[in-house]
């Protein structure tokens, strides 16, 4: 059923929530998206008695945009989530910097084998913390005096 049937390829579509009293819906109109609805070829086919002239599945409208402003979209998305990856690095890097003479290294764009390596090390170091863990529990810490 969400697939969409008789789809203009110059459009990009999408089901969008209409419970919340239609914010969601609201924010996507806001963005230039369209409501598929009426007279638009996408919709006629599947218009029933009593729903208005919306393409609905449930609780969920189809809305679409033009796949040029779509495109501007996420390109626009793309630059803001470089511009924030590019801030916390240079925090990161700061931080870095300023802590280097207490042993901090600071890894921005890390290699695979770094993050494998960085992944295996805090899993041993929390085997051997349930480890100890456990040996204080039962009292069978080396070298530890039991309270018996």
């Amino acid at each position: 059923e969400l697939a969409v049937s008789k789809a203009d390829p110059l459009y990009r579509y999408c089901w969008v929530n209409t419970w919340g009293n239609g914010r969601f819906v609201t924010a996507k109109t806001s963005r230039r998206w369209q409501v598929v609805q009426g007279d638009m070829e996408e919709a006629r086919n599947c218009l029933r008695e009593g729903e208005g002239t919306f393409r609905r599945v449930g609780d969920t409208i189809l809305m679409r945009i033009r796949i040029d402003r779509y495109e501007l979209m996420e390109r626009e998305k793309r630059r803001k989530r470089q511009m924030q990856e590019d801030n916390v690095k240079s925090v990161l890097i700061e931080l870095g910097d300023r802590y280097r003479d207490k042993g901090v290294i600071v890894h921005t764009d890390p290699d695979e084998k770094l993050l494998m390596k960085m992944s295996q090390k805090v899993r041993a170091q929390n085997i051997a913390k349930g480890k100890f863990n456990d040996m204080v529990r039962h009292g069978t810490v080396p070298g530890a005096e039991t309270g018996r």
